[in-house]
């Protein structure tokens, strides 16, 4: 079960990032509809990834043993970008 949870979230980055392509880069970027679009899909991923945290934080616990979230490295970076997304 843990791995289609993994894959479920490396489906949304993926979602994430091709978003990125999309993205038109002009003086006048802030009228253009689709980038009004993908503003919001970014809004949601940034959901997503803040649901992601928080049942992993509930299934492994904030940092009380060995295989909990804040001993893994990774999650630092994860929450990092959660705290600024």
């Amino acid at each position: 079960m843990y791995r289609y949870f993994n894959y479920f979230f490396l489906a949304i980055s993926l979602a994430n990032n091709v978003s990125f392509a999309f993205y038109k880069y002009q003086p006048s970027s802030e009228d253009n509809q689709t980038n009004l679009i993908i503003n919001y899909m970014e809004i949601a991923f940034t959901l997503v990834y803040l649901i992601e945290a928080a049942l992993k934080i509930v299934v492994q616990g904030l940092y009380q043993h060995r295989r909990s979230y804040f001993r893994n490295p990774w999650n630092y970076i994860d929450s990092i970008i959660i705290i600024t997304g």
